[in-house]
């Protein structure tokens, strides 16, 4: 049974793009899900539906009212993109959506970090097997990235320009796309206790009874820690491997409830 679709439609610029996300979001969710099954679902030839993903082939009034409505969009939905074909020279939600989608999802960052290890290959299918995502989603993350002028790609040399910290967007949206990334890396972190051996991780933790006036002293000293751990170490030439640094300071008790 097909996943509906669950995206904004209204976040997008127009229906490639949202037929991009569409695809690598079921993608996301069945590690098996191809392109010859996302057309089987839309009711159009693969060979079709790649054109239109890649942007070779436009877009008609028609196709897109057809396949919007294969993917259950509502009437003012399916308006939307047939508006103009859904083009315009607004650009704005789709740098909204892209940064969104920056914050939101950990590989973003990842695939920053990846292009500078000394082994990186400037390869979309090396990339997905070395994140463990699949093709459509390292595809159009580093298309998004490139849009962002995170990422540079010129003669198969890949920089990342992104200075190290993402661009802060609107607050309801920089609130809702981080705690998503949050949640993901913390359920990393747990499968990592499961699969990677315990000389490649370290998974430690110290329960202190503190004086709650100190919280924002000991939030401050841990980011100037985490600061200083990125500049020794994060920033040397030719690094091996991608690792993700998480800690956490969260109250276990709740004196003033009881």
């Amino acid at each position: 049974m097909e996943n509906p679709a669950t995206l904004n439609p209204f976040e997008f610029q127009n229906f490639e793009q949202y037929l991009n996300e569409e695809m690598a979001r079921r993608c996301k969710i069945n590690a098996s899900y191809s392109l010859r099954a996302f057309a089987q679902f839309l009711q159009i030839p693969a060979s079709s539906l790649s054109h239109l993903l890649r942007g070779n082939r436009h877009f008609s009034t028609k196709m897109i009212q057809r396949l919007a409505n294969k993917l259950g969009l509502s009437p003012n939905e399916i308006q939307y993109f047939i508006k103009g074909h859904g083009l315009t020279n607004d650009n704005y939600l789709q740098i909204s959506q892209d940064q969104f989608q920056v914050i939101s999802d950990w590989f973003h960052n990842a695939l920053l970090e990846l292009t500078k290890v000394k082994d990186f290959r400037p390869n979309i299918k090396w990339i997905a097997k070395a994140l463990n995502i699949s093709i459509p989603e390292t595809k159009s993350t580093t298309e998004r990235l490139v849009r962002l002028k995170h990422l540079k790609i010129e003669n198969d040399i890949w920089t990342d320009i992104s200075g190290r910290f993402v661009t802060s967007i609107q607050s309801n949206l920089t609130s809702s796309a981080a705690k998503k990334n949050q949640k993901k890396l913390l359920e990393k972190a747990i499968e990592a206790i499961d699969e990677i051996p315990l000389e490649k991780r370290d998974h430690t933790g110290m329960t202190m009874a503190i004086d709650e006036n100190d919280l924002e002293q000991i939030k401050e000293k841990i980011k100037l820690f985490r600061r200083e751990l990125d500049k020794e170490y994060g920033q040397k030439k030719n690094p091996t491997q991608v690792y993700q640094f998480n800690m956490a300071l969260f109250p276990l008790s709740k004196i003033k409830q009881i």
